[in-house]
């Protein structure tokens, strides 16, 4: 998924109840930008950053994440959270939940 993109989260029904996908937060076309942020907004309302650095290519940093089918046919949504830049990107701890309205997960850059 590149930069600066919301994505339009899917049914999970597509997918096996207990599937999990791993998506990455990359960089789109502008090779000067070095790094990418990831912002979810969980269905109960609650907003996380993920800022960790996961996904490293070489000298550049991204974000990686999970999304596991729930019986529901909704994503449950996992990642680690961060505190927001400028902060330093020490883990706060796994966050997870259903995400399914459009744009509630970007990948900024």
């Amino acid at each position: 998924m590149p930069g600066n993109l919301a994505v339009q989260v899917i049914p999970a029904d597509t997918a096996a109840v207990g599937a999990t996908i791993t998506v990455n937060c990359i960089q789109g076309n502008d090779p000067s930008i070095l790094g990418s942020i990831l912002v979810v907004t969980f269905d109960n309302g609650i907003t996380a950053v993920q800022n960790l650095d996961n996904y490293p290519v070489p000298g550049n940093f991204f974000e990686q994440f999970t999304m596991t089918c729930t019986p529901s046919g909704l994503w449950d949504v996992s990642i680690v959270e961060t505190p927001a830049p400028p902060l330093p990107n020490t883990p706060i701890g796994p966050k997870n939940g259903i995400v399914s309205k459009p744009g509630a997960i970007q990948c900024t850059v």
